[in-house]
């Protein structure tokens, strides 16, 4: 893995010196002559014999960079290439929702639409789901792709609409008030394919194929209903074994909607060539998709129809990013300097600073806005400040961020990231920038008497912990059966070995590690399965119940 991540930041940060040159009129070194350069590195770092990465790059409408580097296909030693398709993962979302804008703007239905107006076996909650509920990632539904981990599923196994629909229907309820919060979910990209399909009568692969492609002319780009589906130029996605060697990701999902799409730098180019120059009359289309969503508090959150909008430099950034099985897919738009960039690898590392690194180039010198950016002084916060947000916060069951502080800056560990801690940059005197932590920023709030007492992560409020003793937990307090109605699945709580362990008929056995209160991670191999758990007590103190990923496995009582 590691002459993986050399060998893509090698070639990426060639092509930074690529841009560079082309961004200037007056450079000495050709085009050609840097592309040998890159050329020079893949054969230098062994790419030949290993999974890659295509890249792509559209600039002011011309693709400037579309190149493949490394092997598509390991057993018959097949390159990749601007026309090798790749599973895109969740980058697909973007295609769903362009779908859902385009069905909008032809009058078909509306963002104010209750789902169930259309699927109707979707339950009735007492509180309306909308259409950009969906969108925008507010439902509270829970995510069916976890769900089915929960339940038993390998991610070999065949996963099909259908399946995941069942576990969708059988939701007893959402995690929050529809509109409350910002929690991603794969369910609500699920039911939007699916909605196309009740309103159009067309399957999603099909409608998306007449009204989304073949419009397009990306012929290499197509939604898989089917794993069978023979696809032209696919690329295999492999992952380290364990042993020193490499084994290929099996990937038989046909999941069409939240994830499923295949397709080519090449048709990517189209694609993005269209997103920056639409047209007055498709115009509108991508506005609306583009559109931060609004909690019922009015707060705005940075997400367009599942694209992230952010600011960068004092531009805009619209991004998505997509994993499935060892594919990596990162899609990065920067519409006030028409500028795009793609990377897409079948391996699972994924270089997120490239894309950022690649548009400072392209920011102009007598931009106003880059101008007041690099003008702007460094924000320096009081060490009495600093103080006042040192401890720890709960972020999710299992899931815990420690921020310490060295003079005056502060660093940040997350639990899931094992020991390392990231440097923490002040955005203002209470909100800080993790960059080297997939740009995550942390707000820091205060209580009516003016602590300290929660910070707001991806979106949502995450109180802070006493910093009490954490004792080791009575393991026999745990033990027991539990059982969820909704997905008609049974694990047991045992100890072996002084281990306190949770056991699935299929999964086995897996390790539970304290790590505060009754909160544990389980130790499972698999990167998808969902790790942090918490125990649930009664009034009694006895416990009844565990929660993992907001859904309740409740304590089976023996007659």
């Amino acid at each position: 893995m590691l002459k993986l991540k050399t060998l893509t930041f090698q070639i990426l940060s060639t092509l930074l010196l690529y841009f560079t040159v082309h961004n200037f009129v007056n450079a000495q070194v050709s085009h050609e002559t840097i592309l040998q350069k890159v050329d020079s590195i893949c054969n230098d770092y062994g790419s030949p014999h290993y999974p890659g990465t295509a890249v792509l790059v559209v600039k002011d409408g011309e693709v400037l960079l579309n190149k493949g580097y490394g092997l598509a296909n390991l057993e018959h030693e097949i390159p990749i290439t601007p026309t090798t398709a790749f599973d895109l993962g969740s980058v697909s979302k973007m295609f769903t929702g362009y779908a859902i804008s385009l069905l909008v703007e032809r009058g078909k239905i509306s963002l104010a639409d209750d789902i169930r107006q259309y699927i109707p076996e979707l339950p009735d909650y007492g509180n309306i789901i909308t259409i950009d509920h969906l969108l925008h990632h507010t439902s509270g539904l829970q995510n069916t792709i976890k769900l089915l981990s929960l339940g038993g599923w390998s991610f070999d196994d065949e996963i099909s609409t259908e399946q995941v629909l069942r576990l969708a229907y059988a939701q007893k309820k959402p995690n929050f008030l529809p509109g409350e919060n910002y929690e991603y979910s794969n369910t609500g990209y699920l039911l939007l394919a699916e909605l196309v399909h009740k309103v159009t009568g067309l399957s999603f692969r099909e409608w998306t194929q007449t009204n989304i492609f073949e419009p397009l002319e990306m012929t290499q780009t197509m939604f898989v209903d089917d794993h069978a589906t023979v696809i032209p130029n696919r690329a295999y996605s492999y992952f380290m074994n364990g042993l020193g060697g490499l084994g290929v990701s099996p990937n038989n999902s046909q999941v069409p909607g939240p994830g499923s799409l295949y397709s080519t730098t090449t048709d990517l180019a189209k694609w993005l060539q269209y997103v920056d120059n639409p047209g007055e009359k498709m115009k509108p289309v991508f506005d609306r998709m583009f559109q931060p969503g609004v909690l019922n508090n009015g707060k705005e959150i940075k997400v367009g129809f599942s694209v992230f909008v952010r600011d960068f430099k004092g531009t805009k950034w619209i991004s998505h990013e997509g994993f499935w099985w060892s594919f990596a897919s990162l899609l990065v738009h920067f519409p006030e300097l028409h500028l795009s960039v793609v990377t897409l690898s079948n391996h699972a590392w994924m270089p997120y600073d490239i894309p950022r690194e690649i548009a400072s180039l392209y920011l102009p010198e007598n931009n106003v806005n880059n101008k007041a950016q690099s003008a702007k002084p460094k924000i320096e916060v009081s060490e009495m400040v600093l103080d006042s947000y040192l401890g720890t916060y709960r972020l999710s069951p299992g899931f815990y961020l420690t921020v310490t502080r060295k003079e005056n800056q502060l660093f940040s560990n997350i639990t899931f990231d094992g020991a390392e801690t990231f440097p923490m940059s002040a955005k203002s005197d209470s909100v800080f920038f993790i960059e080297d932590f997939r740009g995550k920023t942390i707000t820091f709030l205060k209580d009516g008497s003016g602590q300290v007492n929660q910070v707001i992560y991806d979106e949502k409020p995450c109180p802070k912990v006493d910093n009490e003793p954490n004792p080791a937990p009575n393991l026999n307090d745990y033990l027991g059966n539990y059982f969820s109605n909704e997905i008609k699945t049974l694990y047991t709580v045992l100890v072996e070995d002084r281990q306190l362990k949770l056991n699935h008929l299929r999964i086995g056995p897996q390790n539970l590690n304290h790590v505060r209160g009754d909160d544990f991670l389980v130790e499972r191999w698999e990167p998808r399965f969902p790790k942090g758990m918490e125990f649930l007590r009664d009034e009694n103190g006895k416990v009844f119940a565990f929660s993992i990923l907001n859904h309740r496995f409740v304590k089976v009582i023996e007659e």
